[in-house]
């Protein structure tokens, strides 16, 4: 398997679409009903991701590469990443920041179904490629490597599209 974000260029041209997008720091941001939060694949939310799937991470990975990871787990990814991002906020933070503590599985998967199943595996194959290659510290947090490595493939992919 090729780790690398490069695999970017492989997405169809909408897979960065409205729905969810790479920031200037190399983070996914995802958008789900107006409000955009930001995924983040922190160690504990690996860990809760590993059991609620009963897959390691590489497994997943490797799942979200082939295009084979399935609804559930595509919940159980988005929402425990949400997660990730709300424990940041502090008691005074951004409320929506805060919210994303209490998503459930359950609550994204129709979001899941109604930006296209295809879609979201492909941007989780690029969170998850980061992952299990060294591009997030241990709060999720692109690395800077990372961070940049995307925001050129990116690029690259806007150029090639726009020629």
């Amino acid at each position: 398997m090729n780790w690398k974000p490069s695999l970017m260029s492989d997405l169809p041209p909408h897979a960065l679409g409205p729905a969810a997008r790479l920031n200037s720091h190399g983070e996914m941001e995802f958008e789900m009903e107006g409000v955009t939060y930001l995924l983040r694949p922190s160690r504990e939310a690996i860990e809760e991701i590993e059991a609620a799937t009963d897959r390691a991470l590489i497994e997943l990975a490797e799942g979200a590469q082939l295009g084979r990871l399935t609804l559930k787990d595509q919940a159980a990814i988005v929402v425990e990443f949400l997660k990730a991002w709300g424990r940041e906020a502090g008691p005074d933070g951004d409320p929506n920041q805060i919210a994303a503590r209490q998503f459930k599985p359950d609550g994204v998967k129709d979001f899941i179904i109604e930006a296209g199943v295809v879609i979201v595996n492909s941007r989780l194959a690029v969170i998850l490629a980061g992952a299990v290659g060294g591009g997030y510290d241990r709060r999720g947090k692109a690395t800077a490597a990372w961070a940049k490595a995307l925001v050129e493939a990116g690029a690259k992919k806007k150029t090639r599209a726009a020629a």
